[in-house]
């Protein structure tokens, strides 16, 4: 019977699956696997912290926290350390392992992001563990094909403007945007931009950064293997240079070029992209909490997100990050082929906040990259009928 029953769910599957199979949905590829490089550049970080936490530069600091820890924990509270140890998964008997476990996370903590206060000997112990990693990372060969994938997505970008009916003046302005942007690689912390922070650097992927303007590689960025998601991240990225928030404050002058697809993203029926809540502008002025000129600023350009605002808990503007992925899709959507498993990093699940500039991932990949029936075509995926696509 349990076999019979066995035989009929396999023949209801083939079938089910041999009507449905003409086309894959998104993420139905997706490897949900450790990503072995990944992997062992994340080892490789670990050791090279550890070794630098138990250089005397380091470990004279935090040796000294934890001597003055350790005498008033059991003062006051004689079992702090030992909770401290178990959460920490080392043996709490052991005062080897609890010294250099203490002086690792001591040094991840504190020490690494106070790197502008640190000495000059301190400093160079920590430059030359990024070089070393940096190395490991980005191999010669992968910044090769990171480099030559990025001169290609330049070059799709400004073909796909070219071949738009966009006014010549905001034409020019786009492709002046573009076409100065460059890569910047991470090699040393010393001059960089991660000089405040040097661990964002080990959190960041690929992404640009208006102030210098250029694409800066993280270290997270070496886990993408798949060559059409590092081309379309480019591109989303490269989008950013003229988001409707910078167009608005570089360019107020003239008419955004993509008000029409920027308008459709804003419908329910496409990713939906959220409007800045702009609902405590007036009572954090009046607790001057922010500025005047702050408060003038928010109300001026109401396409963008500041460091001071929207505060914590609030609804970011979505409409930029909307807008990047759709002119990542446009251009994309050109190629003769492409992955099925592009932007494959939109596959990965949230658990963040529903409220900050990025629509969700997934809504994001269904919602516009997907959206776009020649992106369908190449890669073979479906999608829901009712999703809208944002057309120039």
């Amino acid at each position: 019977m349990k076999t019979a029953l066995i035989l009929v769910l396999s023949l209801i599957s083939i079938s089910t699956y041999a009507n449905e199979s003409i086309k894959i949905s998104a993420c139905d590829l997706w490897q949900d696997l450790p990503n072995v490089e990944y992997q062992k550049v994340k080892q490789i970080e670990n050791m090279i912290f550890e070794r630098i936490s138990n250089t005397r530069a380091f470990y004279k600091i935090s040796d000294q926290v934890l001597n003055d820890v350790s005498n008033n924990t059991y003062k006051h509270n004689k079992d702090s350390l030992d909770k401290w140890a178990a959460y920490s998964q080392i043996d709490p008997t052991k005062q080897t392992n609890i010294i250099k476990e203490w002086r690792s996370q001591f040094f991840k903590a504190f020490l690494l992001k106070s790197y502008l206060k640190l000495n000059l000997a301190q400093k160079s112990l920590i430059n030359q563990g990024f070089e070393e990693l940096h190395k490991i990372a980005f191999p010669e060969v992968k910044k090769k094909s990171f480099e030559e994938i990025f001169e290609t997505a330049k070059y799709l970008l400004i073909k796909y403007i070219d071949s738009q009916k966009i006014p010549k003046k905001s034409a020019m302005i786009l492709k002046g945007s573009i076409v100065t942007i460059k890569l910047n690689w991470v090699e040393t912390i010393s001059k960089s931009i991660f000089i405040k922070d040097p661990e964002k650097y080990l959190k960041m992927g690929i992404e640009y950064n208006p102030e210098h303007n250029v694409l800066v590689i993280g270290q997270k960025a070496s886990r993408h293997n798949d060559g059409d998601t590092i081309l379309s991240i480019f591109i989303q990225q490269m989008a950013l240079a003229v988001s409707p928030c910078r167009w608005s404050i570089l360019f107020a002058d003239k008419k955004f070029p993509f008000q029409k697809p920027l308008d459709c993203l804003r419908g329910i029926n496409s990713i939906y992209a959220k409007k800045r809540d702009d609902s405590q502008i007036e009572k954090l002025y009046k607790s001057k909490t922010i500025t005047k000129e702050q408060k003038e600023a928010l109300y001026k350009y109401p396409l963008c997100n500041t460091p001071y605002y929207p505060v914590e808990g609030q609804q970011k503007e979505q409409i930029n990050i909307a807008f990047s992925d759709w002119l990542s899709s446009e251009v994309v959507a050109q190629m003769g082929k492409i992955s099925p498993n592009f932007r494959e990093d939109l596959c990965a699940i949230q658990n963040d906040s529903l409220v900050h500039s990025y629509p969700q991932n997934l809504e994001r990949l269904v919602r516009v990259y997907l959206a776009n029936p020649k992106l369908r075509k190449l890669t073979n995926i479906k999608i829901s009928k009712d999703i809208k696509y944002c057309s120039m």
